[in-house]
């Protein structure tokens, strides 16, 4: 398997193709324009790429915590199964349920952290910086 990795940004000849991979991931009320988003097209999926790619910041960041937040299981959602899947995703590779939650874009969302420690009201305080 072949895998390589690429920091995009909005002079990336890939802006527009990682654009259009976020909008068929996320309802149109919950895309935000990508940052450090790992996104692998359909064909792409369940063949080890998403774990490769969550390998790569642990590369880049050693002794940087690796947190993650996505949209909270709901059955009653349009993408339900997407949800769980990436959960389970998470989970399957090494992220731990910090039991921290969020709301924004209209959107629950839930983190999850690699490392065993995850002070919630630090990652709070982080999240304030962020434009969304």
């Amino acid at each position: 398997m072949r895998f390589h990795t690429e920091r995009i940004t909005e002079n990336s000849r890939f802006w527009d193709r990682v654009n259009t991979l976020a909008k068929e991931a996320f309802p149109p009320e919950e895309y935000l324009a990508p940052s450090k988003l790992v996104e692998m097209a359909n064909a792409c999926r369940s063949k080890g790429y998403g774990s490769r790619a969550i390998e790569t910041p642990k590369l880049e960041y050693p002794g940087k915590k690796q947190v993650v937040d996505f949209e909270m299981p709901d059955d009653t959602a349009a993408n339900s199964l997407q949800r769980k899947k990436r959960q389970e995703f998470y989970l399957r590779n090494g992220y731990r349920e910090t039991g921290l939650f969020l709301n924004y874009l209209g959107a629950d969302y839930e983190v999850f952290c690699m490392d065993e420690t995850f002070e919630p009201e630090t990652f709070k305080e982080l999240m304030k910086t962020i434009r969304v």
